[in-house]
């Protein structure tokens, strides 16, 4: 099995924090962001539906990473979540941004069964259960900060806190990073050939 240095450690726990992040960093704002979106009247299909993304696309979420694989279906779904959640603030359609809303959710499933995979990878035993609890610690603490990061943001302006969004290609960067410092190959030390002895005087021909 191979083993996870901190970096990456790191970057599975940060990116556990975005299944909790896609709908509360908009909630602090929710009332002036759906006025300002066009549905002041459905503000709060803009929090349950990438919930509702989760259901959907989950069975095809899992298909999908059983054939590409844990890692590339990370990079994959951490550049999807990134995109779709920024996008939101400039659908004016509500059509476009519920569709927009319910696909983020199928990326957040993704989010969700990758870095558990990998956790499973990456880790045995002891170690692996203290890492699903440090998992579960880190998504409510995520939770708190990122709650609390979209209430200042909200308040500056209400598409600001969509900035939010872009903490998943940080993760992404950190997860990138630590998977090429752990394919790095060793240097291997060469070995001397030892030369041939040159034959001495046999002594016994004098």
């Amino acid at each position: 099995m191979s083993k996870l240095n901190p970096l990456g450690g790191f970057a599975l726990l940060c990116v556990a924090c975005l299944t909790i992040m896609v709908g509360c960093v908009i909630v602090p704002g929710l009332p002036s962001v759906s006025t300002a979106l066009g549905v002041p009247n459905a503000a709060s299909w803009l929090v349950t539906l990438p919930s509702l993304g989760v259901v959907v696309f989950g069975h095809l979420v899992g298909l999908l990473m059983k054939r590409i694989g844990a890692y590339k279906a990370l990079v994959i779904d951490l550049v999807l979540y990134g995109a779709l959640g920024l996008v939101g603030m400039w659908l004016f359609n509500p059509i476009v941004l519920f569709t927009d809303r319910l696909l983020l959710g199928g990326a957040t499933a993704m989010v969700m069964a990758s870095g558990t995979n990998l956790i499973s990878d990456f880790y045995e035993g002891d170690a692996r259960l203290r890492m699903i609890a440090t998992q579960g610690v880190a998504i409510e603490l995520g939770g708190v900060i990122f709650l609390a990061i979209g209430d200042i943001l909200a308040g500056i302006g209400w598409q600001y806190p969509f900035l939010l969004y872009l903490a998943a290609w940080v993760f992404l960067a950190m997860a990138c990073s630590s998977s090429r410092a752990r394919s790095r190959p060793r240097p291997r030390h060469r070995k001397k050939k030892s030369r041939p002895r040159q034959p001495g005087p046999n002594p016994m021909s004098a």
